[in-house]
């Protein structure tokens, strides 16, 4: 059950993407319940098996996990620390409070490392996602649109990532976005993510909801 109503700096990529568009649109994978890998609806407190952002940043409550971007350093922040390669991931989430300007979604390949290197599929309230790439301690901006599929103003959206090889592909609201190749990240962890709009010093909350990670079985 959906329970979100009740409650940098840039520098050019090192390793250059293709950003393209499929028509005709692809529609989502299709996933058996046979190959979900990993899923959470928050019902009950499960914080003891996430890694969750310093104390007052991350905590399950009223059946969703809560965000919020509170300090001047960092990202507000909850992985379940495991490892997936070919998956298809896919979560509610919603928008509870603070700037316009923040942005929030899913990391994904989060690699076990000193600088934590991971690829980003973040939205924004302006209705604008960001597809980027965080590599040995700097943000790399690989695509950003304006999408009319983003709910705005608080609405609830879905966001999924379908990630095959090097090929990921995006989706909002079960609405076709853009296809990423990119080499250079491999298996990893899935992360829930929000962070402030840079300068903002107002606090920024989010809600997720029924994460779902299944297996990538190809088309």
């Amino acid at each position: 059950m959906v329970h979100l109503w009740a409650t940098g700096l840039e520098h050019r990529a090192t390793h250059p993407s293709q950003v393209t568009v499929i028509e005709p649109a692809p529609l989502p994978v299709a996933v058996n319940a046979a190959d979900v890998l990993f899923q959470e609806s928050f019902d009950v407190d499960t914080s003891s098996s996430w890694d969750m952002s310093i104390a007052g940043q991350a905590e399950i409550a009223r059946g969703v996990m809560v965000l919020d971007d509170n300090q001047y350093d960092g990202i507000a922040f909850a992985q379940p620390h495991l490892v997936f390669d070919n998956f298809v991931a896919q979560v509610h989430t919603r928008w509870l409070s603070g700037s316009f300007g923040g942005r929030y979604g899913l990391q994904f390949r989060v690699q076990d490392s000193l600088d934590g290197d991971y690829y980003a599929f973040y939205i924004r309230n302006d209705g604008r996602y960001v597809i980027g790439k965080y590599l040995v301690g700097r943000w790399y901006p690989i695509h950003e649109e304006f999408s009319e599929a983003i709910l705005r103003g608080g609405g609830v959206n879905l966001l999924r990532v379908e990630a095959e090889g090097s090929t990921l592909r995006f989706f909002v609201n079960d609405t076709y976005l853009t296809d990423v190749v990119n080499e250079g990240l491999g298996a990893g962890d899935v992360r829930l993510a929000a962070e402030r709009a840079t300068g903002d010093t107002t606090s920024f909350a989010v809600a997720f909801d029924n994460l779902v990670i299944s297996q990538h079985r190809g088309e």
